[in-house]
């Protein structure tokens, strides 16, 4: 299956901060020394923190695809709000045995301050397709990089597509007039809902044709927040 969608870069601008709390655990034996457990829990706890944080503000646009009485609700979820922590105010440690380790947890209460992507990247394309269907689509990006498109498939992401974005203020067609992407059902299927995650960076970065779904996240978070986007565009594909 081949298809596409993009997404964009973005400039950070930083807003107020909120108090928000963030529990941590780190589960270690013998070879692990406490301190360094519990740094390791801390560390869990501060990304509880900014998710519990960042989690309000996650956005989400649905669609519907019916076929006859069957539907089936596509969400595309995406957020542009992440968070740094600005103050800790309160940390508390405990170590206690489970089984054969020990488990230490960290609770803490911070101020997150909000970071917010300002930069917008729009894109326009279709959800539903049919199958041997040549498509593309049309975006516009306020700022230049690098752009890959995967398909997940299986806990696999594979690429279908990577470029660079030269132009920006301006429609731009994904892909390029010298790339065809087409829409494909897999053997013995009449109909499939097809993931596409598009990831936009500034960085000068060469994807691998495919990540497993640990690999796939490292490198996300790898590309420091301001200086990346990611989108989960979903489409659903029909035999003719």
């Amino acid at each position: 299956m081949r298809k596409l969608f993009v997404m964009t870069l973005l400039c950070a601008s930083i807003a107020h901060a909120e108090r928000v709390s963030g529990t941590g655990e780190y589960s270690f034996g013998p070879d692990t020394a406490e301190n360094v457990a519990c740094r390791l829990a801390e560390e869990k706890a501060k990304q509880n923190a900014i998710a519990n944080f960042v989690g309000e503000m996650i956005e989400a646009a649905q669609n519907e695809n019916c076929k006859d009485e069957k539907c089936t609700t596509l969400s595309t979820l995406y957020t542009e709000v992440s968070g740094e922590i600005k103050t800790v105010y309160k940390k508390d440690k405990q170590v206690y045995p489970n089984r054969d380790r020990q488990v230490c947890e960290v609770d803490i209460v911070v101020d997150v301050q909000k970071i917010i992507n300002t930069m917008k990247f729009h894109v326009e394309g279709k959800n539903q397709l049919k199958a041997g269907e040549r498509f593309t689509f049309q975006a516009v990006s306020g700022i230049t990089g690098t752009v890959g498109i995967f398909n997940l498939v299986d806990k696999e992401y594979q690429m279908v597509y990577t470029d660079k974005v030269l132009e920006t203020n301006k429609q731009i067609q994904i892909p390029s007039a010298k790339y065809k992407l087409q829409a494909e059902l897999p053997n013995g299927k009449s109909h499939s809902n097809e993931l596409l995650v598009f990831l936009f960076t500034d960085k000068n970065l060469t994807f691998k044709p495919r990540y497993s779904t640990m690999e796939f996240d490292s490198l996300i978070k790898d590309i420091p927040f301001n200086s990346r986007k990611v989108i989960n565009h979903h489409v659903s594909i029909e035999r003719q």
